[in-house]
């Protein structure tokens, strides 16, 4: 029985896009660890972030609200650290 996803060599001449498209499945699925973890920081930092800016809007104490302003401002520097360095090694993903 032949698997219907399966596409014969005949199939893909007669389908030019069928390379482009294989190539950037390829292409995306070839991810290293080492890019993967740094996707994940980013989605991490933007959830830090996020965390950030709702503490801030349910504090009510001066000190509180003083902490909450450094942690949005670390997790937002650490964010665009992130995305520099994905940036900079041509890194591209879901987030």
């Amino acid at each position: 029985m032949k698997n219907k996803n399966i596409v014969s060599k005949k199939e893909r001449k007669s389908y030019p896009f069928f390379k482009t498209f294989h190539l950037k499945i390829f292409k995306d699925s070839t991810i290293t660890a080492r890019e993967d973890q740094l996707l994940y920081d980013i989605k991490s930092a933007l959830n830090e972030w996020k965390n950030a800016e709702n503490t801030f809007e349910f504090v009510t104490s001066p000190d509180l609200i003083d902490h909450a302003i450094y942690r949005i401002e670390a997790a937002k520097l650490r964010y665009v650290h992130l995305i520099k360095l994905a940036k900079e090694q041509h890194i591209k993903g879901i987030l």
